[in-house]
């Protein structure tokens, strides 16, 4: 009599409980207006957001389980990672089909995948298949290395977008030979090239440490081997548990890059935050939750949007790693790698990447302060040459799990808002702002509005003009009236 409602409860779908609370407990005080729409990728969309699509060439995941999220999310590309290993079994006989289905399956979705060519194969060498593996440098793998990849990227010619040497060449046994990945930077790029002259290719895809010396004597054994042309895109993983600490370094990096080749761009390549306490990988031993995970994400997007940065989130999904279920996921996966639910994470990231679309652009010379004189953290963005809109938040600390808002008199400097309205991001909710609004009054602002009692909190929110974005409006309780004249108040 009791097994009955045991196997009951045990049928229900399960859910996520911090999107619920969410959505509940919203305490900005302001009335809803409507919802932001989510965009769907086209292949000839232009984008700066990158989704993780990782970590398949070791069976962490299965596509076929999780292709569709990535139509769903907005993004227009994907990071793959080529495996040579399951590539190639057998000497010269190279087997792609199960990435051709990766890659067919992103281009269906309408996103473009770029590949990571990384670790090693166990038929020429010991190195390793994953994550650490030690750079091979003995003639006869460098020689197998550079036919797999010529072999690879004729195969994809057309369909991938960036081809990027290595993953974190900086870590492990790695980090004792910076000159080891230049060389094989040099034999990568010129066998890529060989196989498509116009493809693009990228190199670092450094990790949060940013060893600076290490980075540079890479770069000089590019330079000395003659292929610092050939490096297009430098990437990185700026794993830092409070997301804006890592402006300097990324500053730094992209000042000795470009000393090197002042045409090379810095590309964020992979960089997201588990949603539970983690003891392995990046930003272990911390106390995250799905609460805490959103907040860091969209702050990281919103410091990489701010910096002009195209920016990629680890990951799609939990990886299933051989000793743990990692949980980086936008989407929670259980062991048997199907799908759990949709974290609040996946939501805001879909509402961010519909938000900076390919007509927003970062805006420099906007700040926020509060009435006590504290600095928020603030970003500008644009459209078409003007400003539309800044995102504000508190970004002194490491993101909390806190739900509650403060309310705080705020003066956003740099920009004179005509008709905005508040975004939340994770939510994607639109909200009034006519009466928290001080535009004119007792107090003419030439360059600057004032706001009073605006939420605010670890997390991006957005006053952005009503015209400025893509949003579903929602018929209001009868009665209430948008406050329009500001006169008096």
């Amino acid at each position: 009599m009791f097994l009955l409602p045991m196997l009951g409860n045990a049928a229900k779908k399960p859910y996520s409980l911090t999107w619920n609370d969410f959505n509940i407990k919203d305490d900005t005080g302001l009335m809803v207006l409507g919802q932001i729409n989510t965009l769907t990728p086209a292949i000839d969309m232009d984008s700066r957001w990158s989704i993780g699509c990782e970590c398949l060439d070791r069976d962490y995941a299965d596509f076929d389980r999780i292709r569709d999220f990535y139509g769903g999310l907005g993004a227009g590309y994907a990071r793959v990672q080529s495996g040579w290993a399951r590539c190639e079994k057998e000497e010269g006989i190279y087997d792609f089909a199960w990435l051709d289905r990766i890659v067919d399956g992103l281009i269906g979705q309408g996103v473009k995948p770029w590949m990571c060519l990384c670790y090693g194969n166990p038929i020429y060498t010991e190195g390793g298949i994953s994550l650490n593996a030690t750079i091979f440098t003995d003639r006869k793998t460098t020689q197998a290395w550079s036919r797999y990849v010529q072999a690879l990227v004729k195969h994809f010619k057309g369909r991938v977008h960036m081809y990027e040497v290595w993953n974190e060449p900086d870590s492990g046994e790695n980090k004792k030979y910076p000159e080891r990945y230049g060389d094989l930077f040099a034999v990568t790029a010129k066998a890529i090239r060989k196989a498509d002259q116009d493809v693009m290719i990228a190199g670092g895809s450094f990790t949060a440490r940013f060893r600076m010396d290490w980075i540079t004597k890479a770069l000089d054994r590019m330079k000395e081997k003659g292929v610092i042309e050939l490096l297009q895109a430098v990437t990185f993983h700026p794993y830092y548990p409070v997301p804006e600490e890592a402006t300097d370094a990324i500053l730094r990096l992209k000042e000795l890059v470009r000393s090197y080749n002042p045409s090379t761009i810095l590309l964020q390549g992979e960089s997201g935050c588990p949603s539970q306490l983690e003891y392995n990988h990046a930003l272990c031993y911390h106390k995250w939750t799905e609460y805490s995970q959103v907040k860091w994400i969209l702050r990281r997007m919103m410091c990489d949007f701010s910096l002009d940065i195209p920016s990629s989130i680890f990951t799609m999904v939990d990886l299933q790693y051989d000793f743990m279920l990692q949980s980086f996921g936008l989407v929670r996966m259980n062991l048997l790698k199907e799908p759990v639910y949709k974290r609040p994470s996946y939501y805001a990231v879909s509402h961010m990447v519909s938000l900076l679309d390919s007509e927003k652009e970062p805006y420099e010379g906007v700040s926020v302060k509060e009435s006590t004189g504290r600095e928020i953290k603030a970003a500008g963005i644009s459209k078409d040459g003007k400003c539309v809109a800044v995102a504000y938040w508190k970004g002194d600390d490491k993101p909390s799990d806190m739900l509650e808002k403060d309310k705080v008199n705020a003066l956003i400097q740099g920009v004179v808002f005509e008709n905005p309205v508040l975004l939340d991001p994770i939510t994607g909710r639109v909200y009034d702002l006519s009466y928290v609004m001080l535009r004119g009054g007792q107090q003419r602002l030439a360059d600057a509005t004032k706001f009073t009692g605006l939420p605010l909190w670890d997390a991006p929110l957005v006053i952005i003009e009503k015209d400025a974005f893509d949003w579903e409006p929602r018929e209001l309780p009868e009665g209430y009236v948008p406050f329009v004249d500001h006169v008096g108040i």
